[in-house]
């Protein structure tokens, strides 16, 4: 019943019709779908995760399509027979061919329909395949590209990442992960996990850098751009974290700003946590937030402000150490609230979070708790997808975790990837 095209662009058939007699049968099969066949659509988007079509949408009348039937009469060439990706025409003729196979007036509430899969190349490992997917309707002909010169996927995002910073009295902890995933605006599914070896923990001299958001400006890594941002800082033995995130504020604003001017003003957002001691000796913890916060911030120290910050996707430690989700605020029961209501929520939601000592955490305590919540969210999201109020959530935590400490002795890695072969 398909057709399919050997690596040497020799049509091949299952069932044993000739070429386009059976891509006719799939047309016809596809577009004026029977009781049985219709069944085994359901079926199949059901497993694929969509809404299962109506019965009523479907008349049964010897096997045809009614003039009103669903949409999916349109698209079932994708969705069901993923095959088809690997090409069913190896000659244009068959246009014509599948044309005259259908009743315009009986098919699509009357639109004339014409569908061509047309393969370009041979297919096989390191070799070139396009497929073109052409829809004729009395609107004009659409065509759809896909595989190796295709217009590229709209507006691609890297995003994801957990980072959690911890500032105790004997020093400073820094972790993240090592996922890396690209969002798309055109593709189903609209993700993909691009890889589990990203780096987003950095050492420059006795600092630490960590990254979250996105991980790509101006057309290099994020990890290229702290590389390079290392390798043209002039070395000075005075240098303090205060210094040091001014100058990498402003190189990686400049870095921003090209990126902006290059994609037509486009604002990622981008963020930074660095890590480091001053000239009196206090560890600090401080961030930068592109667009919107370009100057280095405080947020904890060693001295007399000690605690915890996490970035990224954060809902799993948010839900474990705070007892709440951020999504709370967007539940109905709350919007009636008057102002000072919602003010007095909001205090009593703040007694649910965990009491930590941090003053009375040690160094390890606070590596292992580090470590602990980046693992912890990796793990939740492998066994959970998203929430039941709103299902489907972004796999953006994974692989291994990075982590290092800073104390007033020098920068050491608690855990790092290295470089290896097989």
């Amino acid at each position: 019943m398909i057709a399919l095209s050997s690596p040497v662009g020799t049509a091949e058939t299952l069932g044993g019709q000739g070429f386009q007699s059976s891509l006719r049968d799939l047309v016809t099969r596809v577009c004026f779908p029977s009781t049985e066949v219709l069944g085994y659509f359901r079926s199949r988007l059901r497993r694929l995760g969509f809404v299962r079509p109506r019965a009523s949408n479907f008349a049964s009348t010897s096997g045809v399509c009614a003039t009103q039937p669903p949409r999916i009469c349109c698209v079932s060439l994708a969705l069901i027979f993923p095959c088809l990706a690997y090409s069913l025409c190896d000659n244009a003729a068959a246009l014509s061919e599948v044309q005259n196979t259908m009743d315009s007036k009986r098919c699509i509430s009357g639109l004339a329909l014409g569908m061509a899969l047309t393969y370009v190349g041979p297919i096989g490992y390191g070799q070139s395949t396009r497929l073109e997917l052409k829809i004729t309707t009395p609107h004009g002909v659409r065509v759809l590209r896909g595989g190796a010169g295709a217009a590229p996927i709209a507006n691609p995002r890297s995003e994801g990442t957990v980072v959690v910073a911890i500032a105790l009295s004997e020093g400073l902890v820094l972790a993240a992960d090592s996922r890396l995933t690209i969002q798309f605006t055109q593709t189903s599914p609209n993700y993909k996990i691009a890889s589990d070896n990203t780096n987003k923990v950095f050492s420059v001299e006795n600092f630490a850098i960590a990254t979250f958001g996105e991980m790509f400006l101006d057309g290099r890594s994020l990890a290229a751009h702290v590389a390079e941002f290392h390798f043209k800082l002039v070395k000075d033995s005075k240098r303090d974290i205060d210094q040091f995130s001014k100058e990498f504020a402003d190189y990686i604003g400049a870095v921003y700003d090209r990126h902006g001017a290059a994609t037509n003003n486009s604002k990622p957002i981008v963020g930074f946590i660095l890590e480091g001691y001053d000239s009196n000796g206090t560890g600090k913890i401080v961030e930068i937030s592109l667009p919107s916060v370009r100057t280095p911030v405080l947020c904890y120290n060693t001295r007399d402000n000690h605690g915890a910050l996490w970035r990224g996707h954060t809902d799993v430690i948010s839900r474990l150490v705070k007892g709440w989700d951020s999504r709370i605020v967007t539940l109905p029961a709350l919007a009636g609230l008057t102002e000072d209501a919602k003010k007095g929520f909001a205090a009593q939601l703040q007694g649910l979070e965990y009491f930590i000592p941090w003053q009375y955490l040690m160094l390890q305590d606070g590596i292992d708790l580090a470590l602990s919540l980046v693992r912890t969210t990796a793990d939740m999201q492998r066994f959970a997808f998203g929430i039941t109020a709103a299902p489907g959530d972004l796999p953006s935590v994974g692989g291994r975790v990075d982590a290092l400490a800073i104390t007033p002795s020098g920068l050491v890695w608690v855990n790092r990837k290295t470089l290896t072969g097989q």
